[in-house]
């Protein structure tokens, strides 16, 4: 409970390298993040343009679990639109499509 609370503190604050590093150190403490917290951490990569550190943590969770949930598509086609990367937005919302998820208005 105590990360889920640190992430969303750091997506606040546009700290994309804490909500990052959080993820690893609950991993490495041989945890597995949930949704939740790989939403928030995608969502801390947006006031910085960090759209690729996003991707990274949407593909981490299709290999590593758990699997991505319309909230964390929705957060990496956020950071990826306001970081004007359209054609990977695209993708990501087909990928989102094709993995059965169906789209929300934040998707949009």
């Amino acid at each position: 409970f105590a990360y889920k609370k640190q992430i969303n503190f750091f997506k606040k604050n546009g700290n994309w390298k804490k909500a990052i590093e959080i993820i690893h150190e609950v991993r490495s403490n041989g945890n597995v993040p949930d949704v939740y917290m790989y939403s928030s951490a995608i969502a801390s990569c947006t006031k910085q343009g960090k759209w690729r550190e996003a991707l990274n943590l949407l593909n981490e969770m299709k290999i590593l679990g758990p699997d991505p949930d319309v909230y964390c598509y929705s957060a990496a086609i956020n950071v990826l639109g306001k970081s004007m990367q359209w054609e990977k937005a695209l993708d990501c919302l087909f990928s989102m499509k094709n993995n059965g998820i169906e789209p929300n208005e934040y998707a949009f």
